[in-house]
This record gives C-alpha cells, structure tokens and sequence, in this order.
C-alpha cells in the first residue's frame, strides 16, 4: 500500500503572529506522492479513504511523523511551534481518539500543550456525546482542540457555549 511505501508525505503549513512577526505554528498537510512522481490533492484521495476506513490509520500515520519531527526538533534544542493534526470523522464511529493519541504522544515523550487536535464541526452531528466526552478528556489531558468549519452543519451560536474547545474555525458560509 501507499502508506507502507511511504508515498504519503508530511507537509507543515506555518502560522505566523502577525503581531510579533513570528512562526506560531503549523498545520499538518498530507500529500500523496504517486508512482510516477505526481503530488495529489487530499480532494481526491482524502473522500475514497474515508468510504474505506483507512483513514483512520492515515491520520495516525500523520499524527505520528509529526511527533518525530517534533521529538527530533526537541532534541536538537529548538523551541516547539504548536502543530495542529487533523483527525477524521472516522475515528468516532467507533471508539474514539483518545486512547490511541495518548499512547503515541507518550511514546515520543512530546509536551501536549505544542498539540492542536483539529476536528470538524459535523462530528458533533455525528455522535455529539462521545465527541464531547473525547475532546473534553483531550483538554483535561493538556492539548489543544480545534474545531473546523463550524457553521457549515446544524450547529448554532449557542452551540459555541457547550463546545469544549480551544479554538473555533467559523466557516464564512455561516458568517
């Protein structure tokens, strides 16, 4: 498979303080990297791994190169931007994220607080209780939660007020 063949590469999209003129952050990206050299849009192959489960194992593909180069990064003595990790829908269909998140970021020994865990606003549509439970336990456990594209479900303002997250990415079709 591609991801054994390693053909899925990381990218880190920076955030910068506008304010202070400085690297913030990142935002991890994947591409998939074909046989004949060719980069392709998540567009394409993010909706087929989604249909066949193996997404799940791509996002924690994804959250685990992070954490090397973050550990790598520690090592070498650099100040650690915050990197948001997407997770997928998928991962609540069954059991959640948690667990799996936990054992990871303490096998590389990475501080949680340089973690942003980015999820979308129609999971809570999905199975609101268990995404509420997990993303609560995420905070309690020192990483930051991030929702994306909220306003673009059946979510309100006053859905805001129940959120249990760090950060809220309002979708402009909701403004």
């Amino acid at each position: 498979s591609s991801l054994a063949e390693g053909r899925f590469e990381v990218y880190i999209q920076p955030k910068f303080l506008l304010s202070q003129m400085e690297l913030f952050g990142g935002e991890a990206l994947v591409r998939w990297k074909k046989k004949n050299g060719k980069l392709e849009s998540p567009n394409v192959f993010i909706p087929i791994l989604e249909k066949s489960g193996y997404i799940v194992e791509l996002d924690f593909y994804m959250y685990e190169q992070i954490l090397i180069y973050m550990k790598r990064w520690k090592n070498e003595g650099s100040r650690l931007p915050v990197i948001s990790v997407n997770f997928s829908r998928s991962h609540f269909e069954k059991e959640g994220i948690f667990n799996r998140i936990m054992e990871l970021t303490e096998k590389y020994q990475v501080e949680r607080q340089y973690i942003e865990i980015e999820i979308t606003e129609s999971l809570f549509v999905l199975g609101y209780d268990l995404v509420k439970t997990e993303v609560q336990k995420l905070r309690e456990a020192g990483f930051r939660v991030a929702i994306d594209d909220f306003g673009t479900g059946y979510s309100s303002l006053g859905m805001l007020l129940d959120i249990p997250a760090d950060i809220v990415k309002i979708d402009r079709s909701f403004l």
